[in-house]
């Protein structure tokens, strides 16, 4: 099965607030809370969670999802182009890993 396009989550954080979107919470099991305003007590703002596509990575459905549901799919197309622009940010050595294949030993 081909790997779907995925970017670390420091990146999808960056550019979804660029669009209006914030992290609000992340969970043990690879949950997050993503949400239309800062965290704030009471907070006014709508939310939506969403899960990683492997450990610290987020694939492209998944970001399109959360801005769907947080009702900004106008900042689809800009949010998607510079994702892809940063694809290679975040990764170990600049290589793509599938779920099943354990992790490689870092060189020397």
């Amino acid at each position: 099965m081909p790997q779907r396009a995925n970017f670390a989550l420091s990146v999808v954080k960056e550019e979804l607030e660029r669009a209006g979107v914030y992290l609000l919470e992340e969970f043990p099991d690879g949950q997050s809370r993503w949400g239309t305003e800062p965290l704030t007590e009471p907070y006014g703002g709508s939310f939506t969670m969403s899960s990683e596509y492997e450990h610290g990575r987020y694939d492209i459905f998944s970001v399109q999802s959360i801005l769907n549901r947080l009702d900004r799919a106008g900042h689809i197309a800009i949010v998607s182009e510079r994702l892809y622009a940063r694809i290679h940010e975040g990764q170990d050595h600049g290589e793509h890993r599938r779920h099943d294949d354990p992790p490689q030993p870092r060189p020397n």
